[in-house]
């Protein structure tokens, strides 16, 4: 036996969906979106945010009327979310021109406590890599 016969020959190997590394030259862009969603009483519950792993951070804002920012659909159509009972609300009541930050990444309901109800969104999403 020779030398040559011996030794392990490498097996071909083909790589698919191979992750991106981040490399010491690249950055992370990312993605800002802006959105209105308007509440009426035809159409008193929406989605606010649909779940999305790559979301960073949303600013919410209510204008004209509160709205309550809540965690399902179940939750948003709950009856302690009308005018009369405005004190206790199923979820978290956010009052028209007050910002507030969504630090989640989870699907989202809102409702509003009376009509029209605005909610401007700016969400911020990690993009791809440059």
């Amino acid at each position: 036996m020779s030398h040559a016969d011996t030794q392990i020959r490498p097996v071909p190997v083909l790589v698919t969906n191979l992750p991106q590394m981040p490399g010491p030259n690249k950055k992370k862009r990312r993605a800002v979106l802006p959105r209105t969603i308007v509440l009426t009483a035809a159409s008193p519950v929406k989605v606010l945010l649909s779940q999305d792993t790559s979301r960073k951070i949303a600013w919410v804002i209510a204008t004209g009327n509160p709205v309550v920012l809540c965690e399902s659909q179940s939750q948003a159509e709950d009856p302690a979310n009308s005018v009369a009972t405005l004190p206790n609300p199923e979820g978290f009541l956010l009052p028209t021109g007050i910002k507030f930050p969504l630090d989640t990444t989870e699907l989202m309901w809102v409702t509003a406590q009376a009509f029209p109800a605005l909610v401007s969104l700016l969400i911020i999403n990690d993009g791809p890599e440059y």
